[in-house]
């Protein structure tokens, strides 16, 4: 009797700890924060969410791409807590597709588009050069990349048909997102790209080439709002953590802009 009531309680402690372990794995789970993010946001994301993790005890995993290309993995996975693109073009997609809580859309920084060009490069100057003076030019994909519908709304603001057409014929790459664009640029592979500004500071070996205010029009808006597959708790601290100055300095030292100019 004695030995049947110990293997009773010996199954019964077995059973408890294993409810136990599948609670602390269900737990951790949902503790974990999942952010899918524009590959323009690499440099400045990549240390607020370390600081966060620290500060929160929660570990964050981040999935880079294209804008677009992240969020069909997304959508197609149904996973996700915050939705960062590289410009508001593919947040107002992602709300379209009722993804992300069109009230939870928190603005952060904002992107300038530029030319730019390996540091050796010289010969590249304006945007009519590109068609003119250039061989080889690289866009990101404009389907899946913010940065490549910026590239096709500069050339058509700026560029008369001739010169467009000699520019689109000379497009060598569309790359699949603005890491593949700057990395292409500083290695030289291109004699040109449409980037954005910040790009100088990501590597040595490029270059920038400043456009007017009146050229490229719009400043790309970095955004991020909680996805509606989200059930973490985590997701509206992580969105109220974006707004404190900590996050603000860390925009700042990787040249990120805060504050758009009306110039």
């Amino acid at each position: 009797m004695e030995k049947r009531r110990m293997i009773i309680n010996y199954m019964l402690i077995i059973f408890i700890g294993v409810i136990l372990f599948l609670f602390s794995i269900n737990k951790k789970e949902k503790e974990e924060l999942l952010i899918f993010s524009g590959a323009a946001n690499k440099k400045w994301l990549d240390e607020v969410c370390k600081i966060f993790g620290e500060m929160y005890g929660t570990k964050v995993d981040v999935v880079y791409g294209g804008s677009g290309y992240v969020l069909s993995q997304m959508i197609l996975s149904k996973r996700g807590d915050v939705y960062i693109p590289g410009t508001s073009d593919f947040m107002d997609l992602a709300v379209k597709k009722d993804v992300v809580y069109k009230d939870k859309i928190l603005d952060i920084a904002y992107l300038e588009p530029a030319i730019i060009v390996h540091v050796s490069n010289s010969s590249i100057q304006n945007l009519k050069d590109l068609a003119y003076k250039s061989k080889r030019i690289c866009i990101a994909n404009p389907e899946n990349v913010c940065l490549g519908k910026y590239a096709l709304k500069i050339f058509e603001k700026n560029l008369n048909e001739t010169e467009r057409k000699l520019v689109i014929s000379k497009i060598s790459v569309y790359a699949e997102s603005c890491e593949k664009v700057a990395t292409l640029v500083a290695l030289n592979a291109v004699d040109a790209a449409i980037g954005w500004s910040v790009f100088q500071y990501w590597d040595k070996n490029i270059k920038v080439i400043k456009l007017r205010k009146e050229e490229f029009g719009e400043y790309g808006v970095i955004q991020a709002a909680i996805c509606k597959y989200s059930k973490n708790k985590r997701a509206y601290d992580f969105l109220n953590f974006l707004k404190t100055n900590t996050v603000k300095n860390v925009l700042i030292k990787n040249h990120y802009i805060i504050e758009r100019s009306s110039e």
